[in-house]
């Protein structure tokens, strides 16, 4: 089969080296052979192939953790998924109730092991789901890590209400699902992002109020002159370097959903989280209960996610310099 492989002597996309007749991964008795129609890209990937400190590889392995596509093999004690079906990994393979511990969050695809940018993959049954007949492969490849950590971090510590607030720092997959997830329950949502491109697209999308965090460096304030000085119940903050605005910008008793972590987080005087009451919750992705709740909440709302592009498969080392630019808006993908 055809595979993307990271070369452990090179980084960034550099290192990317297509192999064009990869042995298909052997099937175990509870596994599902896939064929991989569409995978998409996390920053998280990014850092698995520059050697990052939290992804130190040293052995090639094939990229990528989030994929759909069409089962074409089951071993023989697979019961609940059928040849043809139409399927989407999990991030977390062995997190399948609510919480998370260090066993059933220990295995992810696509860092300390084979990922998905190949033509075939093999899953254990619970790592696949069911595919709803709203959503295409391509669609569908956006959701393991970005729609389950927005879901994650909206809908499940302290959901969120009709006439809810809602500050999203970014316009990438998971802030796009997120202001998607959070004007379907009914939330007031602003936008924070620097280009005007992005948030042009945001307010077609649905947002509410938008912010030009370059233009507006205090967007904290500003986002305090919007709830007219109460603060917003909820942020969303993606990268951990805004940590100080985004709790000046909450309300007392609101949250802080940090869903991710670029470089080193913004020191922060934890005296105001506690004076203020500030609930702050670490999202790392979620699980396969979680994604099923995701589903289902896509097809009742017709919720479809946002892709800014889909790259053929040989062009693969395109689609990771786009991811590394940050100027796209949702989800990049690439077809199988």
């Amino acid at each position: 089969m055809r595979a993307f492989v990271l070369d452990p002597l090179l980084s960034g996309s550099a290192a990317l080296r297509l192999q064009t007749s990869r042995p298909t991964p052997p099937l175990g008795p509870r596994d599902v052979l896939v064929r991989i129609r569409a995978a998409s890209l996390n920053h998280r990937d990014l850092e698995v192939a520059d050697r990052s400190r939290v992804y130190p590889g040293k052995h090639a392995i094939v990229p990528l953790s989030d994929a759909a596509g069409e089962i074409v093999e089951l071993g023989r004690e697979v019961r609940h998924l059928h040849l043809g079906q139409r399927v989407v990994n999990t991030f977390y393979p062995d997190w399948t109730g609510q919480h998370a511990t260090a066993d059933n969050t220990r295995r992810t695809f696509g860092s300390d092991s084979d990922g998905v940018l190949s033509e075939f993959a093999v899953f254990c049954e619970n790592a696949l789901l069911p595919l709803p007949d709203l959503l295409s492969f391509e669609e569908a490849a956006t959701l393991p890590c970005a729609g389950v950590a927005a879901w994650h971090a909206l809908m499940e510590n302290t959901p969120l209400r009709p006439g809810d607030h809602v500050a999203i720092l970014g316009t990438g997959g998971v802030a796009m699902m997120a202001l998607q997830l959070a004007k379907a329950v009914g939330a007031q949502v602003a936008v924070l992002a620097p280009c005007d491109d992005q948030l042009c697209y945001a307010l077609h999308t649905g947002a509410d109020h938008t912010l030009n965090a370059q233009r507006t460096p205090e967007w904290d304030v500003a986002l305090q002159d919007w709830t007219h000085g109460r603060g917003v119940d909820h942020v969303l903050d993606l990268t951990g370097e805004t940590l100080p605005r985004s709790i000046n910008a909450t309300r007392v008793g609101g949250q802080i959903s940090l869903v991710g972590v670029r470089g080193k987080a913004a020191d922060f005087d934890a005296t105001h989280l506690l004076q203020r009451q500030i609930h702050l919750h670490g999202i790392s992705v979620g699980s396969r209960a979680m994604f099923q709740s995701l589903l289902a909440a896509l097809s009742a709302n017709r919720i479809k996610p946002v892709i800014e592009q889909v790259y053929p498969f040989d062009r693969t080392p395109d689609a990771y310099n786009a991811l590394r630019r940050g100027r796209h808006v949702g989800k990049l993908v690439v077809a199988l």
